[in-house]
């Protein structure tokens, strides 16, 4: 029985492991290797800041979504009511939940919802602080779900139920929050500035 050896950066990426440089668009062993496999052009982005290996149109379109929609408003909401942005997430799960279970149609579908609003209800109270994630190909379904009921609505005048996907994105755009700014600290700012 022949055991084969494992091949390692230096038997499968040459004299280049030695040369190439630390830093760049692809500067680790995994990335080298996809670029020697598709010829040099990748056609996703492997950086070290893709945390998704998703098509960078797909990433602008999430983060111009994010910071022009909905981001500002929740940042807001978490300043006034002085929440983390987790506490703020559960909460419009748990809203989303309940909005579910308003419009359900049939016995089923009231008990299902019923179990998500009791599930996210209890996760807000117990936890509500703590981190929660969020996954990019989530919110732009969500998204996409939301301007079709959103077209839908406007061509029949019937908008119930459309407010179900608002709270979705809320919830999932307040999860990607890393950190709230003061509420202050710009009238923190200008009182340092005058007293110098």
């Amino acid at each position: 029985m022949r055991l084969m050896s494992v091949p390692t950066e230096d038997n499968l990426v040459g004299n280049q492991s030695r040369t190439a440089p630390q830093s760049g668009a692809i500067d680790n062993f995994g990335q080298r290797h996809l670029s020697r496999i598709w010829g040099g052009q990748l056609p996703v982005a492997v950086g070290p800041s893709c945390r998704y290996h998703s098509p960078m149109a797909f990433q602008k379109l999430d983060h111009w979504i994010g910071k022009t929609l909905f981001v500002p408003p929740i940042i807001k909401f978490c300043q006034l009511t002085r929440q983390t942005q987790f506490a703020a997430a559960r909460l419009f799960w748990f809203l989303a939940a309940c909005d579910g279970f308003y419009h359900a149609d049939t016995l089923i579908g009231s008990i299902f919802w019923g179990a998500i609003s009791v599930a996210m209800m209890v996760s807000a109270a117990w936890r509500a602080d703590s981190p929660t994630a969020s996954f990019m190909f989530f919110r732009l379904l969500a998204a996409f779900l939301l301007f079709i009921d959103v077209i839908r609505s406007a061509v029949t005048s019937e908008w119930a139920g459309t407010e179900f996907w608002i709270f979705v994105l809320v919830a999932e755009y307040a999860a990607t929050i890393r950190t709230i700014p003061p509420r202050c600290a710009r009238k923190l700012v200008r009182k340092v500035s005058r007293a110098d």
